[in-house]
């Protein structure tokens, strides 16, 4: 139910790479938090299609934003001035935190974002090495699969990219390694980190995404943050925050950054910036603005339509009583993965979540737990996400429009899940 390799070996897919050989489910049509394949079987969705859709598929908020342009203009080159680039940059320089009075916003993606701000960072401290933590994803482009905390292997090397990364283990890894308390770990970990800073003198940033959710959402606490953000002022070097995760909402606050009350040197963004669309962005202090025109900007980057669609989901997000409704639906997961891990405390060894963000750790004795319970709650109609790095976890990620009768089915749904888990392998 997670995807079948031998479809690739098949005449159908004969033309695709390996790489985007796609799943079994053939999707026929996705409204809101929705969607139902070529046979009407209806699926709810709670991995927000690639963590991307905050507002679920097709919001009319969106549609309306995307026709309203196209009839303006669909594409113009970046050496012309764009009313809508315009504005949705200065909107983004308004809601970050007050250092922050730069922006670029001509990326697609979330990996040329990172990079930009990697780029940006080297160039301005002069110093080559950034420091990020093992089972991080910050993207596939060929610097930021070096940035990524998983799957570093000398195979990677071989695609380019400077290497120039240190990695060091955040809490929750200490903690598996060593089986001591979480506030040991955090505290070995901040040691670590520690040691970096201080013993070296080419530390350039260090670049982190707050809920690290591809790994299972593994949240960073306040005090870890705030210790990071003087670990960087000490060492001259920049705080980066990866919010292509975890920016507009999904924290029940606009971003991680004021969930945590911190104030980065730069932020980077994605996926839910446009609803799904691609855009993306970095947004910095002063010192950043260092990069040349030709050296930091992208064909399809700041495109209209996705620039018109992000302002429309800002401006949704910014409606009275929304990101309410988003803690509100947080607490309802919070409490739904907790009453799972103490009915099925057997398999589930372990629940957290940041805002709708939410993983489950399943049992050590079975290494393919993981896989097989995703697949039994797709079965019923429920989509989670498989925790990256082959990690034993799953991960929820729902668009903010969820209600609690959503996050009710989803929890009675891998109840079920978890009983015929029990039932196979008791």
């Amino acid at each position: 139910y997670y995807s079948d390799p031998s479809l690739g070996m098949s005449e159908e897919f004969s033309y695709l790479a390996k790489n985007v050989i796609p799943g079994v489910i053939e999707v026929d049509r996705a409204k809101g938090i929705r969607f139902w394949d070529k046979a009407g079987k209806e699926y709810l969705d709670f991995s927000a299609q690639s963590n991307n859709l905050n507002f679920g598929n097709a919001p009319e908020h969106v549609l309306e934003a995307m026709v309203k342009q196209f009839g303006r203009f669909s594409y113009i080159s970046s050496r012309m001035r764009s009313d809508v680039f315009e504005a949705l940059s200065r909107k983004l320089v308004e809601i970050t935190p007050s250092s922050l009075v730069k922006v670029n916003a001509k990326f697609t993606d979330g990996s040329t974002a990172v990079e930009s701000a990697l780029k940006r960072v080297r160039t301005a401290k002069r110093k080559p090495y950034v420091i990020t933590f093992h089972e991080s994803h910050h993207g596939e482009s060929c610097e930021t699969l070096h940035a990524n905390g998983k799957r570093f292997t000398p195979r990677t090397l071989q695609f380019g990219g400077s290497g120039k990364f240190l990695h060091t283990p955040p809490p929750f890894v200490v903690q598996e390694l060593q089986n001591i308390s979480e506030s040991a770990a955090e505290e070995a970990s901040l040691s670590m980190l520690r040691m970096l800073c201080h013993g070296r003198q080419d530390i350039a940033a260090i670049l982190l995404d707050p809920a690290m959710f591809p790994a299972g959402c593994h949240p960073f606490t306040k005090r870890f943050i705030d210790e990071t953000s003087q670990l960087c002022d000490e060492a001259d070097a920049a705080l980066i925050f990866d919010e292509v995760q975890t920016g507009f909402g999904w924290t029940g606050n606009m971003f991680a950054a004021d969930h945590y009350g911190t104030d980065p040197h730069m932020m980077t963004f994605g996926k839910g910036i446009a609803a799904g669309l691609p855009l993306a962005a970095v947004v910095m202090r002063e010192e950043y603005d260092v990069l040349e025109y030709e050296e930091d900007e992208f064909t399809y980057g700041g495109m209209p339509l996705s620039c018109a669609a992000a302002l429309k989901t800002i401006e949704r997000l910014e409606q009275p009583g929304m990101l309410e409704h988003v803690k509100t639906i947080s607490t309802e997961i919070a409490k739904a993965i907790k009453f799972l891990r103490t009915r099925y405390a057997d398999i589930v060894t372990n629940v957290r979540s940041l805002g709708v963000m939410a993983g489950l750790d399943f049992c050590s004795s079975d290494p393919h737990a993981a896989h097989t319970i995703y697949g039994l709650a797709l079965k019923r109609g429920l989509l989670t996400r498989l925790a990256a790095n082959e990690r034993n976890s799953l991960a929820l990620k729902p668009p903010l429009i969820a209600t609690q009768d959503d996050v009710h089915a989803a929890r009675d749904l891998l109840g079920e899940s978890l009983d015929e888990y029990r039932t196979l392998y008791a």
